[in-house]
């Protein structure tokens, strides 16, 4: 059965309004620690999954939804498991590829159907 995760996107950085074609992304990585991902995380799902990634999702940076509230669809049998807190972080990726990642947010998934 899927149900839906919410978060709410970070503000878009200010200076940073058109950073270019072909690469620069806002990421969602959904993870089962709260230990920075790898320098090599190549955007959690998106292209390359991260060590210790659970799910994740992207958007391109022009057209990400900045400051609103988003919503992903996970199926609790493939992409995460009911109950259980896994760490949220937000992730920009520049045109040269380099990823910078948010500080740990916990999330606890729906409850396990009795």
């Amino acid at each position: 059965m899927p149900y839906e995760l919410q978060f709410t996107t970070p503000s878009k950085p200010l200076g940073f309004d058109n950073p270019g074609v072909g690469g620069p992304i806002l990421g969602l990585g959904i993870f089962e620690t709260p230990t920075t991902p790898s320098d090599a995380c190549g955007g959690c799902g998106v292209y390359v999954p991260c060590i210790d990634c659970a799910y994740g999702g992207s958007w391109v940076y022009d057209l990400a939804p900045w400051d609103s509230t988003v919503y992903t669809q996970v199926n609790e049998t493939t992409d995460l498991l009911a109950g259980t807190t896994y760490y949220a972080r937000w992730m920009i990726r520049s045109t040269s590829g380099e990823d910078v990642w948010s500080a740990p947010t916990a999330v606890t998934t729906w409850e396990a159907a009795e």
